[in-house]
Formats: structure tokens, C-alpha cells, sequence
């Protein structure tokens, strides 16, 4: 399924990495919903399957440190966004 981990992700689909009780990531996908209407976006609760895994390799590909990390965690291509910025995530399919 995320064999773009180790890959180059495609340059329209958007992994949104969340968790339950995150209303950051409630907001996240909100406003992806609302304005990345042509992108594929792929949500995963890192709490389910081996999506906790995956979004390890994503912060290892970027350097963040596994105890950085935080949800919602957002990748589009060569880019991220980790958390609920609106202006960063208005500038990812700009960036």
C-alpha cells in the first residue's frame, strides 16, 4: 500500500496521517476535504494496522525524529506538514 515510502509518493495523492481525539486532525481533514477535491487522499489512523509503521519510514525519509512526531502528519510528494497549520497546508500544492 505505501510501497512510496520508499518510492517517490505520486504527485496528486495526500497520506493524512491521524489518530482518534485529535482535533487537530479533525480540522486537517476538513479543510483537505474542502480544498484538495482533486487530490487522492488517503487517510490513516496510525492506531490501526501497520499505519503507525508507515508514518515512521515518512519521518525517517524527511529526518524528523520519531519523538517528534505528531498528528495530523501530511504528505504530498516531496513535502510535509506535521500538525494543524492552516497557511502551511494552504501552501502544500504550492510549495
Amino acid at each position: 500500500f505505501l510501497s512510496a515510502c520508499n518510492e517517490e509518493t505520486h504527485t496528486n495523492r495526500i497520506y493524512v496521517f491521524s489518530q482518534p481525539g485529535c482535533g487537530h486532525c479533525i480540522n486537517a481533514h476538513e479543510y483537505m476535504s474542502r480544498y484538495y477535491k482533486d487530490y487522492d487522499i488517503k487517510e490513516l489512523n496510525i492506531r490501526e494496522g501497520a499505519n503507525m509503521n508507515y508514518m515512521v519510514r515518512y519521518a525517517k525519509r524527511f529526518k524528523i525524529p520519531s519523538n517528534s512526531l505528531g498528528t495530523p502528519f501530511i504528505v504530498l510528494g516531496d513535502n510535509y506538514v506535521m500538525g494543524w497549520v492552516k497557511s502551511k497546508l494552504k501552501n502544500l500544492i504550492n510549495i
